[in-house]
């Protein structure tokens, strides 16, 4: 990419954890700050901490800074709480080998002697109590007491902002209705856009070199627009934004939420509330305005794009704003990978004549702006497969992940103990190959990886920010033409459309939507979740050739477990699940069963040993709906978490919605599952049926 397609200096690479990186210790100790006045309601308010208007507390003479103090009335002695990041001040635990050169260049027991000189002045010099933790004991504690956990990250710290946490997000998956049944004069359509991520990479811009780095100090002054900010001309950047932003009670038009959160528990989704987002509320929203806000970073035309649809942003804490930007950065490399996929893809039909050919050559040409050579248009699929692949992958390329694990093979003793002592990883597996050989499976601690040279993470974060926006952009479009959003992930969208009525504008070049199965008519559509969906649909001219698709995350759709997991077996654990009503349908085959609202699913499965050869098994999964991405209300249809009409919320009602199209679901039966009834299951319980089926 960089020898071939840029120029040098083009993509710099970004620092892992962001370039004020150095300042997330400050951070984690105010956060713990926080948290003690938790702890100590006693001290609310009370402790002074950098975030005051006057700053951290200086200890006179020495010139101290203390993360936290707190002047307690006498006879007790001012208490300085002291938050000890391990790698910065060489903790004994985390770093054992006190060689081992760690911040600002220093050996673990450097830095350890300063800090131990350091409270003991503290104590016994200036008269301090002190109140001191270590970084790996507030991590332990998290890691075993879940209610503390959430308790922690519901704290809320600016720290600065890390493009990967803050910024760099996936796609939109997310069921809108969960069953759908089509009336005669309406039919369910499976739309998906062409090559998404390559189109965002050749036709949107993207930032070149380094930002500056703005932080709130500088933010505040002019000539940035006062707070808050409402419409996109009050945003002044171009860049990343690590920003607090406030969401609507509603979104105009019937629309999804436009910005994404992702929850403490790492669900991403689209709420109006964040409050609601996180503890997976179900019932209207009552929170104010400052539980509803959230605070992350996004880029900028994401950010103006949710102003122009009623977000505010109330606070701004971080800004990287770069000033060079190249329309073309992309754009020879997708060029290059996509004509070669279009080549290997062969001749489209209805191109037999050679009139046609030079037709289909020209406008190609003319719209991707790609000359194909008609001397190499040929079906070739393993060439298709790996252009595509080079043409979609480039991105994620740009924000690899560290600390993975990596596999080490020790021929001696000496070997595999240099590795089981080495400070800078973690041994998670090890196997005795032979007498001669060892393989260890290792990771680097976090605080020693390094990222991959090709890292440009804002870059990765504008191609997938970009192509949110993109699909939106559909989205919006299916509401103006009166349709009714089914579900979508990432690239495509499922929505309802009268049959002579108006469609989502189709194509066949990148970045338009083409449609899915054009040949057939999808009749009914069942979700249980994100990834997690299933339709049915007949031929389109005659109305016979009925077939069923189910697309499952993680479950291989074999013949064999399609014969306990199909579509009739999905649209019941889905009615169950999520009917309001609390009527099922029965309406499936009689050797099929069902413990609680679960199914149980075997089927067999390849896998790898300690030492990488393969083997295969029976592997048994329980298959669940589950849909965490907002509200379920009454007709199957979903609601973002938060979603609120001031004239209704006080009644707990649903806003009555004018649509078009209207669902002519059947009201489903109540089935009443007797374990006796089981075929050899003569005084089964239900303990019994889930160990033999779904463990």
């Amino acid at each position: 990419m960089r020898r071939c397609f840029l120029p040098e200096n083009w993509i710099v690479h970004s620092p892992e954890g962001g370039y004020l990186r150095g300042r997330r210790a400050s951070a984690e100790s105010q956060r713990y700050i926080r948290f003690f006045e938790l702890q100590h309601p006693e001290s609310a308010g009370q402790i002074q901490h950098a975030q005051w208007a006057i700053g951290e507390a200086h200890v006179e003479d020495c010139g101290y800074r203390l993360d936290g103090l707190w002047q307690r009335s006498p006879p007790l002695r001012p208490l300085a709480i002291e938050y000890m990041g391990c790698y910065y001040h060489g903790c004994p635990d985390c770093f054992p080998i006190r060689n081992q050169i760690l911040a600002a260049g220093r050996t673990a027991e450097e830095l350890f002697e300063r800090t131990q000189q350091r409270l003991w002045e503290l104590e016994h010099q200036h008269g301090y109590q002190l109140h001191v933790v270590w970084g790996h004991e507030i991590k332990e504690k998290l890691r075993n007491n879940t209610q503390l956990r959430r308790k922690w990250l519901e704290i809320d710290c600016v720290r600065p902002m890390d493009p990967r946490e803050d910024c760099l997000r996936g796609g939109r998956t997310e069921p809108f209705k969960l069953h759908h049944l089509c009336a005669e004069d309406e039919e369910i359509l499976y739309i998906d856009i062409v090559s998404l991520y390559p189109y965002v990479m050749k036709a949107k811009s993207f930032p070149i070199g380094h930002p500056n780095v703005l932080t709130r100090d500088t933010l505040l002054l002019p000539p940035s627009n006062p707070l808050p900010w409402t419409t996109p001309e009050h945003n002044i950047y171009k860049g990343l934004l690590l920003v607090r932003v406030q969401p609507p009670n509603f979104m105009n038009g019937n629309l999804p939420p436009v910005l994404p959160y992702r929850t403490h528990d790492g669900r991403l989704t689209f709420p109006l509330c964040a409050k609601c987002a996180d503890n997976r509320q179900q019932r209207p929203c009552t929170h104010g305005e400052r539980e509803r806000s959230w605070l992350t970073g996004y880029t900028h035309v994401e950010l103006n794009y949710a102003l122009e649809r009623g977000y505010k942003v109330v606070d701004i804490y971080e800004v990287w704003n770069y000033e060079k930007w190249d329309p073309n950065l992309f754009r020879s490399y997708v060029n290059t990978f996509i004509g070669l996929k279009q080549q290997a893809s062969g001749w489209p039909d209805g191109c037999a004549s050679e009139l046609d050919r030079a037709e289909y050559l020209a406008e190609f040409e003319r719209v991707e702006g790609i000359f194909l050579n008609p001397e190499k248009i040929e079906t070739n699929p393993g060439l298709r497969m790996i252009a595509k692949l080079l043409a979609n992958s480039l991105w994620g390329k740009l924000a690899q992940r560290v600390c993975g694990t990596e596999v080490r093979y020790a021929k001696t003793p000496t070997e595999f103990h240099q590795l089981l002592e080495d400070p800078t990883i973690e041994m998670l597996d090890f196997d005795h190959v032979s007498e001669h050989l060892d393989r260890c499976v290792v990771r680097k601690k976090p605080e020693f990886a390094k990222a991959p040279n090709t890292n440009c993470l804002p870059v990765a974060a504008f191609v997938t920010s970009y192509a949110r926006l993109h699909l939106y952009e559909y989205i919006e479009q299916v509401n103006q033409i009166g349709g009714v959003l089914l579900y979508c992930d990432t690239d495509s969208i499922i929505y309802v459309a009268q049959r002579n009525g108006q469609r989502v504008l189709e194509g066949e070049y990148l970045g338009q939507m083409k449609r899915e199965i054009p040949s057939r008519r999808i009749l009914e559509f069942i979700a249980g979740g994100p990834k997690n969906y299933g339709y049915r649909h007949v031929d389109a001219s005659t109305g016979l050739d009925e077939r069923a698709e189910l697309k499952i995350r993680s479950f291989p759709l074999s013949y064999a477990t399609h014969q306990l997991l199909n579509f009739n077996t999905m649209k019941q654990l889905v009615l169950n699940q999520f009917n309001i009503d609390g009527a099922v349908d029965d309406t499936i085959a009689d050797d099929v069963f069902f413990v609680g609202n679960s199914i149980g699913v075997q089927f067999p499965q390849i896998g790898r040993t300690r030492r990488s050869q393969l083997y295969t098994h029976l592997a048994r999964k329980e298959y669940r709906p589950c849909n965490e991405k907002g509200r379920i209300m009454p007709g199957m249809e979903t609601l973002p978490f938060g979603h609120r009409n001031n004239n209704l919320i006080s009644a707990g009602q649903r806003p009555q919605q004018k649509r078009p199209i209207t669902s002519t679901t059947p009201p489903p039966t109540t089935i009443d599952l007797n374990l006796q009834d089981l075929p050899g299951s003569s005084g089964w319980t239900e303990t019994d049926y889930r160990n033999r089926y779904c463990s």
